[in-house]
């Protein structure tokens, strides 16, 4: 799932970098294909953009347990308790929006 989201954020990346070219700027079809292909990838990418601050705050929070002083052991765990959900929450909403899409079936 990580390689994937990783190459839809790179993908992302170039697509918005495309916006700035004066190939894309002139052109009407290409601009909107491009604006298209972001807007298909855009909910994903700021999820797993969020997804990667939420783990890094996680391992930050981590590193403070093996602090000697109580009152950040206590903010870490704190920290932890709020990150951990969230975490797990976005990890789910990904997985469901990396689900192929499938076609509408008609019912009888």
């Amino acid at each position: 799932m990580i390689d994937r989201l990783e190459q839809m954020e790179q993908r992302y990346n170039e697509l918005q970098a495309q916006f700035s070219l004066p190939e894309v700027i002139n052109d009407h079809e290409k601009y909107q294909k491009t604006a298209k292909s972001l807007r298909e990838i855009e909910t994903p990418v700021e999820k797993y953009r969020e997804l990667k601050q939420v783990q890094l705050g996680l391992a930050d929070a981590r590193a403070m347990l093996a602090e000697s002083d109580a009152e950040i052991r206590a903010m870490a765990e704190e920290e932890i308790a709020t990150l951990a959900p969230r975490e797990a929450a976005l990890e789910e909403e990904l997985k469901v929006m990396l689900l192929p899409k499938t076609r509408m079936t008609r019912r009888t």
